[in-house]
């Protein structure tokens, strides 16, 4: 099945959720994949939602806070953002995506440093992954941009 077949079932596959959801209206990993679906048919207001009520229905699940801070973060609310991100990193050590997309957060916030430190988690967690590229991309430019800053003298006591 290629792409555009696996498009074209997107909203079957939404439908099925959504019958799912009413069943189970607490099944949290229905209501992961109702955003998931939603999302990728650009429905991104809705898929928000969904991602909401999966955090409600449980505040510690990793995958359902770092879907939510993606969306968010496609929504230019970056600063919750990067809350559901963060704890999405610490629900899930492991997990590369989320410091990949925490640095970006961080990036589109100006803070390079934490920016920087993300990309290095990344790298550490999949020095291969399917993002490692664009991770050392993004690594040289923070370190450049690290060298060509000029230090700020304290002003001297006479």
């Amino acid at each position: 099945m290629d792409y555009e077949e696996r498009q074209g079932l997107l909203p079957q596959a939404a439908e099925l959720y959504r019958r799912v959801l009413d069943l189970a209206p607490e099944w949290i990993d229905a209501r992961i994949n109702l955003g998931v679906a939603l999302y990728q048919m650009k429905r991104v207001e809705e898929a928000h939602a969904e991602f909401l009520a999966a955090v409600e229905l449980d505040p510690s699940h990793g995958i359902a806070r770092y879907n939510l801070g993606c969306v968010l973060e496609e929504q230019g609310k970056i600063e919750e953002a990067i809350g559901h991100l963060r704890r999405a990193a610490r629900a899930m050590p492991g997990h590369a995506d989320v410091f990949f997309n925490l640095a970006l957060a961080y990036e589109k916030r100006g803070e390079r440093r934490q920016a920087r430190e993300q990309w290095m988690l990344y790298l550490r967690s999949a020095p291969n992954g399917p993002w490692a590229a664009q991770a050392r991309a993004h690594l040289k430019q923070c370190s450049a941009r690290r060298k060509r800053a000029v230090p700020i003298p304290f002003p001297r006591k006479s």
